[in-house]
């Protein structure tokens, strides 16, 4: 039977006579002991989930197919100062396509060619041979490297801001996470290269901190995995 010793913790083998399953529960309050009713009289200081109601979400709609890839056909629009990863292999015209959407957004946008051979005057001339409308408001930083971006983001409110690309960053992780700080209300589109194998360095950490994952194919724009504003999966046709 063994010597009944009492402990405050569960042991098998009872470290006072040496007895296996001897050792019973030490109880010092009533309200201790787990078997006992508990007590309802006292007012539970939790909310239920049920009284709390969704919040809308602020949307801008930029009459591009991005609308409906964020938002969905029931709440079409892009989600104000949310964060959205854009993948694709090369050649699936992330540039443009982004330069569109920041074009076609007007004052409060800047777009940051980070890639080498990419600039400026590059970006003026994809613009011009797509046909995008160009006016003073879309500006672009004049630096490449983190802290002068991160810099030249907080001089001024940016509402929507492009960067290309965040492979460009040792540390994409690091880097998302400063401009993130940089641009904290606007809404953040950061394009990721993918290599040969499909997949995209730091891509568990950065799934995590972004609120929406898009691939572009040549033809479509995919929300297949992770959108905190709208549903999944969709598939736009650009």
């Amino acid at each position: 039977m063994g010597c009944s010793h009492r402990t405050a913790r569960r042991f098998d083998q009872c470290g006072h006579c040496g007895s296996i399953n001897a050792c019973l529960p030490l109880i010092l309050r009533e309200d201790d002991d787990p078997d006992a009713p508990s007590d309802t009289t006292t007012p539970d200081p939790c909310v239920p989930l049920t009284t709390f109601r969704d919040a809308p979400v602020a949307r801008y709609r930029s009459a591009t197919p991005w609308d409906l890839a964020l938002g969905g056909p029931e709440t079409p629009g892009i989600a104000i100062g949310s964060s959205i990863l854009v993948s694709g292999r090369r050649g699936t015209f992330k540039t443009t396509e982004l330069l569109r959407m920041a074009a076609a957004y007007g004052a409060g946008a800047a777009f940051c060619p980070l890639e080498i051979g990419q600039g400026a005057e590059q970006m003026r001339q994809i613009a011009t041979r797509c046909g995008f409308a160009i006016t003073e408001h879309l500006v672009v930083p004049p630096c490449t490297d983190l802290e002068g971006v991160c810099e030249s983001l907080c001089a001024r409110r940016r509402k929507l801001v492009v960067v290309d690309s965040l492979s460009t960053f040792r540390d994409p992780v690091e880097a998302f996470g400063k401009l993130r700080a940089a641009t904290p209300k606007a809404t953040l589109f950061l394009i990721v290269h993918m290599n040969k194998s499909g997949q995209m360095a730091h891509a568990e950490q950065l799934a995590h901190d972004c609120d929406t994952i898009v691939r572009l194919t040549r033809t479509h724009i995919l929300v297949e995995t992770k959108n905190r504003y709208g549903p999944t999966p969709v598939r736009v046709r650009r």
